[in-house]
């Protein structure tokens, strides 16, 4: 499914794997548990604020891995299949790179492009594609 990222994110201070970073599939100890504190019990009414919104990422499912003041993640977009940062202050876009042609999905549940958590790790992002194309990336410029 197409869709947009909508961040709320909470940011403390930084550090290594830090509580607000999130940097690979299931968490900083791949347990799906956060260590935060003082979250909120029940929502607002209205819901919380938003910080940002982003649309146009392309399609795909893969989740956002969060680490060193960005988002990284991937999608199928123009025909290729990308991984990406943005802010995690704006969300604004701080760089884009190609794995290489998307590739064609012939599995019965979405098609819409890659299901990678990118991971990251002392400023590496580590993804693999659709295809099998696996990359190491320099996450400060892709």
């Amino acid at each position: 499914m197409k869709w947009s990222l909508i961040g709320t994110l909470i940011i403390a201070s930084a550090g290594i794997a830090c509580a607000s970073e999130w940097p690979q599939w299931q968490g900083p100890e791949r347990n799906a548990k956060s260590s935060e504190t003082g979250l909120l019990q029940q929502w607002p009414e209205a819901g919380p604020p938003l910080a940002w919104r982003v649309d146009g990422l392309g399609g795909g499912d893969s989740a956002p891995a969060v680490a060193a003041g960005k988002l990284f993640g991937m999608s199928n977009r123009d025909g290729q299949e990308i991984v990406w940062a943005r802010s995690e202050d704006n969300g604004g876009e701080i760089w884009v790179t190609s794995l290489g042609a998307a590739a064609d999905q012939r599995v019965p549940q979405s098609k819409e492009g890659p299901g990678c958590t990118p991971s990251f790790n002392d400023d590496q992002l580590y993804v693999i594609g659709m295809s099998g194309r696996i990359a190491c990336l320099d996450a400060n410029d892709g």
